[in-house]
């Protein structure tokens, strides 16, 4: 297994593990789109991709927030592969490309009650919870969490 910086050719095959990792309902359908993800790279998104004899098997996806501060928009590992340490492995790849491009803090949103995996990952890491908010998907009332890490 090897963890790897992608290019804009390798967004359309990321995008289709985006779906099949996260299963998006049709309110978040739209941040799974090749065009969004291409306009997100074409404005310093860094893509990275966990390939397995070359077939890509999870990614870590964001882009430039504001001053020195990276978003980790998305990412997840394809669940025939998972408890091996690939999102341990992108999350801290990833930690080491930004800080090398200078930048000095990421963040990230997620769902504790829907991705309870994730978030423990990052509380792990050094994430904290700067703020929160509550949604509802689905009729389910979830706590969205804005974490955020000092590199």
């Amino acid at each position: 297994m090897e963890v790897k910086v992608l290019g804009k050719n390798d967004i359309k095959n990321a995008v289709e593990i985006s779906k099949i990792i996260f299963n998006p309902s049709s309110k978040y359908l739209r941040y799974h789109k090749t065009k969004v993800w291409e306009e997100i790279m074409n404005h310093g998104g860094i893509l990275l991709g966990a390939l397995e004899d070359g077939k890509l098997i999870g990614f870590a996806f964001g882009h430039p927030k504001e001053e020195n501060t990276f978003h980790y928009w998305m990412g997840g590992v394809l669940e025939e592969y998972r408890n091996r340490g690939l999102g341990t492995k992108l999350l801290e790849i990833l930690e080491q490309v930004v800080l090398e491009k200078g930048f000095v803090s990421i963040t990230v949103n997620t769902f504790q009650e829907k991705y309870p995996v994730q978030f423990e990952l990052l509380k792990k890491h050094g994430y904290e919870i700067y703020k929160t908010e509550n949604e509802i998907e689905d009729g389910v009332h979830m706590t969205k969490s804005y974490l955020s890490k000092k590199l």
